[in-house]
Formats: C-alpha cells, structure tokens, sequence
C-alpha cells in the first residue's frame, strides 16, 4: 500500500507540473532561455522542463540548476495547494453524490503530496539552499 501511495504522489507531483506548465500563459521574454535549455535537456522531458520554467520570471535570474529546481518545486507547491483548495471545495459540494468517495481519495493524495513536496522544500532549506516563495495563486 505505502509503494502504491509513493507512486499515486510521484505522479500527482509530475501532474501538477505539467498542470502548472498549461496554466500560466505568459511567456517571459527575457528569461535566459539558452541556460533553461542546456538544464532541461538533462531531464527525461525538456519540453514540459522548458515550457515550466520559461513561465516564470524568477527563471531570467537562475545562475545555478539548483536555482531551477527550486523555481520548479515552488511551482509545483503552489499548484498542489490550489488544487487541494479547488478539490476540497467540490468534495464539499458532492457530499451525498457517487463521485463524493473519489473526490476524497483524490483530496488525500494532494493532501499527501503537498505535504511531502513541503516536506522536501524545507528540507533543502535546512541544507543551506533555501527555497524561494513565489506565489502562482493570490487569493
């Protein structure tokens, strides 16, 4: 069961980046593209890798890859909170429907994945490389 709940979060993860990747339109212009490409060539998908980091300005200013990921973690943070918030609002709403059980299946595994990437953030912060907040959602 935990293998299985290990897999449903990795994946979970790798969907809110893709997510969060077809969420934000704007391209940034002046984001050092060349050092973005030359990073996410190293991943096993450049183009989502690109496509995620091109979104965001704190990308122009990344000099390391560890800059990258955690423009890339922070990203994926903020989408798993909303999308518990957007989850967690229709479970409300469902309460007596069929599709109530899933809803609540689905809001525990964002839960948990939230929960482990923040994990995994403050982590990576107690080891000297803080990660940098920068909200994809205002509420």
């Amino acid at each position: 069961m935990q293998t299985a709940m290990a897999s449903v979060s990795t994946f979970i993860a790798m969907s809110l980046v893709m997510l969060a990747a077809m969420s934000s339109g704007l391209l940034v212009a002046y984001a050092n593209t060349e050092f973005i490409s030359r990073t996410c060539n190293k991943t096993n998908n450049p183009a989502l890798c690109i496509a995620v980091l091109t979104t965001k300005p704190q990308s122009a200013h990344a000099s390391t890859e560890h800059d990258l990921a955690r423009i890339a973690l922070e990203l994926t943070i903020d989408t798993a909170k909303h999308n518990v918030k957007v989850i967690n609002d229709l479970d409300k709403k469902k309460q007596s429907k069929p599709e109530a059980f899933a809803l609540a299946i689905c809001l525990k595994a964002y839960t948990e994945a939230t929960s482990a990437l923040e994990i995994y953030a403050s982590r990576t912060s107690k080891l000297g490389r803080t990660p940098v907040r920068w909200p994809m959602f205002r509420s």
